[in-house]
């Protein structure tokens, strides 16, 4: 992935402040206010030995947003929802028992492909079952605002299993309507599987972009394990959340797999993976290919946990006619990574200085 700095459903501290006048340029009317030894304070409460490193789901996490609410209140801020907090639902997975993919031609034997050994259940996939025949889309976007669709014949996908590449088009393009070189939000991996759920696909698998990444063809992502980093052997220390609405959205299973397996898949349609994965860089989308030799059964199996946070929301209204309609959003997460029996991971920099600030 290119990078694009993401904090994935982190619990935030959230400031709204309606625009003031812009005027003559004055210093701002409380700057005076904002000392040193407040803010030393503050950040000396929050990130110390005794908040625990404020991981979520934990006590002192709760603690801190309490904390916040009470500073809001102080401060003489106005709720941005009832009561300054605004709830929602995080999910963690983990991975079920009944995950395997079972491929079939035409006067051959079925052959059953276990988890781990080049296929991968996706972390956001629910459980979920699919039969059906295969139909190429190309990356598997569908981007109304961009002129593109890769689901364009939709009688084609109907009931079926959709192969789809990673990334998107034109991505070492700075010029590319998909956001130029950035990871476009049309290109993640749950938008591209709802965009093929919306198409009427039963199923949808992944496969590695080896026309822009010619070294994911050698990867054998999952082989040996139970699926490499996406489910480690061990539960995270931190847990590794989603919010669950997002989640919920996908009723299809989703999958992944390695280069080697795609090439399986696509065998009789008379090009190779890497020719298919070039034609998906289409401009407006790619026309999709049925490749009706061979149909897959697709078993999903993945346990969701939903555990409840909260953001701290206040507003600081505006006086100026005009501009108090406008908005400046100030944010910072106040969670942190938490503690061991060996160490405390304070969190200071960045998310406490973010929020005292």
């Amino acid at each position: 992935m290119r990078a694009r700095a993401t904090s994935l459903a982190a619990p935030c501290v959230l400031a709204c402040v309606l625009a003031w006048p812009l005027g003559a340029q004055q210093p701002a009317p409380a700057i005076d206010s904002i000392r040193q030894s407040d803010l030393r304070a503050d950040l000396f409460f929050l990130a110390s030995d005794q908040m625990r490193g404020r991981l979520t789901g934990t006590a002192e996490n709760r603690l801190a947003a309490e904390w916040i609410k009470a500073r809001f209140e102080r401060l003489g801020l106005s709720p941005g929802v009832q009561g300054y907090f605004q709830t929602y639902d995080l999910a963690t997975v983990s991975l079920g028992r009944d995950n395997a993919m079972t491929i079939t031609r035409p006067g051959t034997a079925r052959r059953q492909v276990e988890h781990g050994d080049g296929v991968i259940a996706e972390r956001f996939s629910p459980t979920a079952r699919a039969s059906g025949r295969v139909v190429f889309a190309g990356y598997g976007i569908t981007a109304e605002d961009l002129g593109h669709d890769d689901y364009r014949a939709r009688d084609l996908f109907g009931g079926a299993i959709v192969l789809v590449v990673d990334h998107e088009p034109g991505e070492r393009d700075p010029a590319s309507r998909f956001d130029g070189v950035i990871t476009s939000d049309a290109a993640g991996p749950l938008k591209k599987a709802l965009a093929a759920q919306a198409a009427g696909a039963a199923g949808i698998l992944f496969a590695p972009d080896v026309h822009n990444h010619p070294a994911a063809a050698g990867q054998r992502g999952g082989r040996g394990g139970r699926g490499g980093g996406a489910w480690p052997t061990g539960p995270s220390r931190l847990g590794r959340y989603t919010l669950s609405d997002w989640m919920r959205q996908l009723r299809i299973p989703a999958a992944r797999l390695t280069a080697d397996l795609a090439e399986e898949l696509v065998a009789g349609s008379g090009r190779t993976f890497a020719a298919l994965s070039e034609s998906a860089d289409t401009p407006g989308g790619v026309p999709a290919i049925a490749l009706d030799e061979v149909t897959i059964d697709l078993s999903i199996a993945v346990d969701r946990q939903d555990l409840k946070d909260r953001n701290v929301l206040a507003v600081l209204e505006g006086s100026d006619p005009v501009l108090r309609d406008e908005w400046v959003v100030l944010t910072a997460h106040y969670d942190h990574d938490g503690a061991t029996d060996t160490a405390i991971y304070n969190g200071a920099d960045d998310d406490g200085s973010g929020t005292v600030g």
